[in-house]
C-alpha cells in the first residue's frame, strides 16, 4: 500500500498557511516539529484510516463528524486527521506512556494514524546504527533492529491492526523485565499473539517462527516475494536512525500532528499535558474543517497541510519546550578583557571598525574538554592569512568554561581566560598544556605554582 509519504511531493501541497500567533479562542498557537518530511522508509506507519478495510464502516462525511463531536462523541471519520508518531526503543524495557495514549484513542474510534520510529537509544546517542548482530542460535538479546524488522514484516503480511496489537501488547509485557529477552523468545511472543488473534492458522506457529527467524538472521527488510531487500523502496533500520539524528529526536519522545507530547515520568503531569494538546488539536482540526481547508476529499494529505506555517520547525531543540527552559549563563567577567586577538597589532582595537568574535565553550573540568580548548588555541595561533586582509576588520576569540568550575585547575584556567587579552596567546596555550599534564592538583596554590 502507498502511505501518505510514498510520494514526497505530496508534502508540498498545502492550501493552508497557519501563521496566526493565536487560534480563534485566543490561545497561544503551539509549535510543531516537521516529523513527516524525510520519514520515508524510516517511519513505520501501522495503519491508514482512509485505506485500511478495517475502517470501511466509518462515516466519510466531515459533517457527520461534527454531529458526533457536538454530542461528546469521538470525531470519528474516515480521514487521517490525527497522526501520532512515537519514538521507541523496545529493547530498553522502558514503558512509554504515549503507547497507552495510542491504545485508548484507537479503542475509542478516534481517527488516529499511528507511526512508530523504532531506534536503539545507544545508536542515536552514538550517531550511527549498530551493525546486524550474529544470530547465535537465537540466544542473543533482542535489539531494536529486530523489532523494526518484525513490525515491518507483520504490517506487510498480516495487516496494520495485527501489527498494532502486537506492538502494544509486547511493549506492555516487556516494560517491567529486568533483563532483555532473547531474540528467539521475542519472536515467540509475536507468534503466540498472532495465533491468539487467529491471524495465523492453527498449527502454523512453527512455520511462522522459522519465517521470522530467517528474516532477522538476514538482518534487513524483505522485498516483494519474501526476498531480501536490495532496493531503496523498503524501510531500513539505518534510515530510522538517520531520521532521528536529522530531526534531533530520541526514544521517549512522541508527536501528535507534529506537536511534541510531554516527556514526564509523572503520569498525572503527562496526562494533563496530553489532554491539553488533544483538546487544542481537535479545536484546530474543527476550525480547518469549518473554513473548508479540510473536506471529505481534500487535501490529499491532512498531515502535510498541518505541518506547515511559521510555527513549524525542521528539527527539535530542547529550547523549544514551553516550560522548564535552561539557558547557558556566561560568566560576568567575559568582557573585552577576555578577547584573544590573532596578532599583537590587533590589540589596539580602538582602531578596528568591526571585530568578529568566535567563542568556544568547553568543559574545563574534563580532560577531553581541555584538549578541545588546546585545539581551539592552535587555530587562534595559526589563523588563515585572509584574516589579516584589512586593518578595519579583525577576528577575536574567547574561551568559556561551560559551568561553574569544580576543580582547582578549571578554576584557575577559567579566570585566566577571563583576562586573556593581557597575555600572549602562545603563553596561554603553554600554561593550558602544562596544567593539562598536571590536572591532579588538589588546591589552587598548587596550580599557581605550576604556572
Amino acid at each position: 500500500k502507498k502511505g501518505i509519504f510514498e510520494d514526497e511531493a505530496s508534502l508540498d501541497e498545502s492550501n493552508f498557511d497557519p501563521d496566526d500567533e493565536y487560534d480563534d479562542d485566543g490561545n497561544s498557537a503551539k509549535y510543531r516539529i516537521d516529523v513527516g518530511r524525510g520519514g520515508k522508509n524510516a517511519i513505520l506507519y501501522l495503519n491508514d484510516i482512509e485505506k485500511d478495510p478495517e475502517y470501511r464502516s466509518w462515516p466519510t462525511s466531515m459533517q457527520q463528524m461534527f454531529y458526533s463531536s457536538q454530542f461528546g462523541g469521538a470525531p470519528t471519520v474516515r480521514r487521517n486527521l490525527f497522526t501520532l508518531l512515537i519514538v521507541i526503543d523496545p529493547a530498553s524495557n522502558t514503558h512509554h506512556p504515549a503507547v497507552d495514549v495510542a491504545a485508548q484513542l484507537l479503542n475509542s474510534q478516534f481517527p488516529l494514524r499511528l507511526g512508530v520510529l523504532i531506534v536503539d537509544n545507544y545508536d542515536v546517542s552514538n550517531g550511527t546504527p549498530s551493525a546486524p548482530f550474529t544470530w547465535n542460535r537465537g540466544e542473543r538479546p533482542f535489539h531494536s533492529r529486530d523489532s523494526f524488522l518484525l513490525m515491518h514484516h507483520i504490517t506487510k503480511k498480516y495487516g496494520g491492526m495485527a501489527a498494532i496489537s502486537c506492538l502494544l501488547r509486547v511493549l506492555n509485557d516487556t516494560s517491567d523485565l529486568e533483563e532483555k529477552l532473547s531474540v528467539g523468545d521475542y519472536i515467540g511472543m509475536h507468534v503466540a499473539l498472532l495465533a491468539a488473534m487467529n491471524v495465523i492458522g492453527s498449527g502454523r506457529e512453527d512455520l511462522v517462527q522459522k519465517e521470522m527467524e530467517d528474516l532477522l538472521k538476514a538482518g534487513e527488510s524483505e522485498g516483494l516475494g519474501g526476498k531480501a531487500n536490495d532496493s531503496k523502496k523498503e524501510p531500513k533500520y539505518e534510515n530510522a536512525v538517520q531520521f532521528a539524528l536529522d530531526k534531533m529526536i530520541h526514544p521517549g519522545m512522541s508527536f501528535l500532528n507534529g506537536i511534541p507530547l510531554p516527556e514526564s515520568n509523572d503520569m498525572r503531569s503527562f496526562g494533563m499535558g496530553v489532554n491539553d494538546i488533544l483538546q487544542y488539536e481537535q479545536r484546530h482540526i474543527m476550525e480547518l474543517a469549518m473554513k473548508g481547508v479540510i473536506t471529505d476529499t481534500a487535501p490529499r494529505s491532512v498531515y502535510a497541510t498541518i505541518l506547515s506555517g511559521d510555527h513549524l520547525f525542521k528539527q527539535f531543540h530542547p529550547l523549544l519546550r514551553e516550560s522548564n527552559k535552561e539557558y547557558l549563563l556566561l560568566g560576568s567577567k567575559s568582557d573585552e578583557s577576555s578577547l584573544i586577538f590573532t596578532s599583537s597589532d590587533a590589540v589596539l582595537n580602538c582602531d578596528i571598525d568591526a571585530i568578529f568574535v568566535v567563542e568556544g565553550v568547553f568543559d574545563l573540568d574534563n580532560a577531553d574538554g581541555v584538549e578541545a580548548a588546546l585545539s581551539f588555541l592552535d587555530v587562534i595561533i595559526s589563523p588563515p592569512e585572509t584574516w589579516h586582509d584589512s586593518k578595519a576588520v579583525s577576528a577575536a576569540f574567547r574561551i568559556h568554561h561551560f559551568a561553574t568550575p569544580t576543580k582547582p585547575t578549571s578554576l584557575v584556567l577559567s579566570n585566566l581566560f577571563c583576562h586573556a587579552s593581557s597575555f600572549d596567546v602562545a603563553d596561554i596555550k603553554a600554561v593550558t598544556a602544562a596544567l593539562h599534564k598536571q590536572a591532579d592538583n588538589e588546591d589552587v596554590q598548587g596550580v599557581i605554582e605550576v604556572i
